[in-house]
């Protein structure tokens, strides 16, 4: 969003100070799962990220911020839907080769029961992407990335093994920063 600096400028010191309290109470200062970031320009001069489980709570928060005083001095650039992005909760081929090799039938009880165990371990293993905890740092870096590049450079039209290498060598670079960074990955919408 860009602040309408004018205007801003304009109001008492007073008045200042209660839309900015409004804005933290509504929207959280610092911890919790609201975060207010000011950012660099062109694109504007704050950022909102909101983490919310469902479209209508995402209403509700975008309505709260409508209410606020402070809202009369913002001015949307740019605004985007993401939702988190998981890989297939289906299990990987390389399951259903090593059931085969165990000589289990395919859709036996057998079969269907370990299939079930790795759905689980993976809805498991991905709830903290799917519900991450907002990291209480000073910074935040977004960054609205398409794999789809034009015709030449489609990441689609790569072949699936040179894909899964790029993404290996490309997750053993983000290793390095963990614990530093905490990435969280979302397909975008944009408005």
């Amino acid at each position: 969003m860009r602040i309408r600096w004018a205007a801003w400028k304009a109001l008492p010191r007073p008045t200042k100070r209660i839309d900015c309290r409004s804005r933290n109470r509504t929207l959280g200062h610092g911890g919790g799962k609201k975060r207010a970031v000011f950012t660099h320009r062109p694109q504007g001069d704050l950022l909102l990220v909101h983490f919310r489980s469902s479209f209508d709570e995402l209403n509700r928060a975008e309505l709260q911020l409508a209410r606020l005083g402070i809202a009369d001095y913002l001015e949307t650039t740019t605004s985007y839907l993401s939702v988190v992005e998981l890989d297939s909760m289906n299990p990987p081929r390389k399951v259903y080769s090593s059931l085969a090799e165990k000589g289990i039938a395919p859709h036996s009880p057998e079969w269907k029961a370990e299939i079930q165990s790795v759905i689980a371990r993976q809805k498991e293993a991905m709830y903290p992407r799917l519900y991450p905890d907002v990291p209480p740092h000073k910074y935040i870096c977004f960054y609205p990335m398409d794999r789809r590049r034009g015709e030449a450079k489609n990441w689609y039209q790569v072949p699936m093994a040179e894909r899964q290498a790029m993404m290996h060598e490309h997750g053993m670079i983000g290793r390095r920063y963990a614990g530093e960074v905490k990435q969280i990955i979302t397909r975008l919408h944009r408005f």
